[in-house]
């Protein structure tokens, strides 16, 4: 039943990133529709909810000057403010500010499901504003899960508060409750044909990205666009290429940064085979992403949320390590084997080495027994966050 009155403010990426988009919606389904009357999404494109229930979107990035009057009112008015998803310390200064506001004006905050690094940057006078922003409200905090052990260590260094580790989010997908609220697939929407007896392979590749010291170019695009030509031409394989930051998404908030579909782009450009490669420049639900990676034979995957996606459907992949996130959580699940450092030699056998594990059962052996060990935290997880939102 409702609880007339109550909001709740929610803070993150969503609109722009699958990731947070997932994150978003899974917590909508298990905990902010059933307890509030009022759900605000401050967020970067948040009026891709416009179609929730409740939902009040409130955009930090378009016109972020005359939306503050608006999103301050939103804070006062909330019973809880819950952050979820993304990176907690490097991520941007706005999530900063508005988690300070929470917390000056009293309201009971949530942060989860986040990771943490290290803050960066030359600039000594704003190292230490963010980190005085970071301290005030994770002090604040009624309630911090992230993770990995990683982040929790790195958040010690802000705050004495309990820090609780626990999966990303996005296992909760897994979760019994939420198997109700799993949506059809609309295939036109996702724009491939499946023929059947054809293979198929996911992969995803992230563009250059400063916040990770991620500087790759043109020699590790060649290095991938090798890969792919191999599988084609010796394994008979269509790559589909997944995307999780979209051009036509960034576009809506003008932010200055590639995109996933113009890294691959960069990728395919360079291949001998490039009219065989699949190309999503969408960014598709976690439903619609299942539905790819259950008719694909292999994943290899660079965006964690999509190779969190892999984990969940069991689906034998192979993770690139771009950022310490992916190593972190892999690490959680005992997982590591199935991290490969990027970039790789172009004459590695990566067909060979996952079919052979395919095989013998090995990829789906490993990934349920981790999952069925981690299945405790999951449901922790829940309940925890199942007894703040009440």
């Amino acid at each position: 039943m409702n609880k007339k009155g109550k909001t709740i403010t929610v803070i993150n990426w969503s609109g722009l990133n699958y990731g947070d988009n997932e994150i978003f919606s899974i917590c909508y389904n298990l905990f902010f529709n059933n307890n509030y009357e009022r759900i605000n999404l401050i967020a970067d494109y948040p009026q891709n909810f416009s179609n929730y229930k409740k939902v009040n979107f409130l955009s930090r990035v378009f016109g972020l000057k005359k939306n503050w009057f608006k999103i301050i009112i939103a804070l006062r008015q909330s019973d809880k403010i819950f952050c979820g998803g993304g990176d907690i310390i490097v991520g941007d200064l706005g999530t900063s500010l508005l988690l300070d506001l929470a917390a000056l004006l009293k309201k009971d905050i949530v942060i989860a499901g986040v990771g943490a690094l290290s803050i960066k940057g030359r600039n000594k006078l704003f190292l230490k504003i963010k980190e005085k922003l970071e301290r005030y409200f994770l002090k604040r905090a009624k309630l911090i899960c992230v993770r990995d052990e990683n982040s929790k260590n790195i958040l010690k260094q802000y705050t004495d508060n309990e820090i609780s580790v626990y999966p990303d989010l996005c296992f909760l997908y897994e979760h019994e409750q939420y198997k109700k609220y799993k949506t059809q697939i609309d295939e036109n929407k996702i724009g491939i044909k499946f023929t059947e007896n054809k293979k198929y392979a996911a992969f995803s590749i992230i563009p250059p990205a400063p916040m990770y010291n991620n500087s790759w170019g043109q020699e590790e695009y060649k290095i991938m666009a090798h890969l792919l030509d191999k599988i084609i031409f010796e394994k008979d394989i269509t790559p589909i290429f997944l995307t999780a930051i979209s051009k036509k998404d960034l576009a809506k908030v003008n932010y200055d940064m590639l995109s996933d579909d113009d890294a691959i782009k960069m990728v395919v450009n360079e291949m001998k085979y490039k009219e065989k490669v699949i190309i999503i420049s969408d960014t598709l639900n976690i439903d619609e992403i299942t539905f790819i990676l259950n008719k694909c034979d292999f994943a290899v995957l660079s965006r964690l949320h999509f190779v969190i996606t892999a984990i969940i459907n069991r689906k034998p992949f192979f993770a690139l390590d771009y950022s310490p996130k992916i190593h972190n959580i892999l690490k959680e699940l005992k997982l590591e084997k199935y991290l490969m450092e990027w970039p790789f030699t172009s004459n590695i056998e990566i067909y060979n080495i996952i079919m052979e594990m395919r095989k013998n059962g090995q990829v789906t052996s490993d990934i349920d027994d981790k999952v069925l060990l981690f299945s405790g935290k999951i449901n922790e997880l829940y309940n925890k966050l199942n007894s703040f939102m009440n």
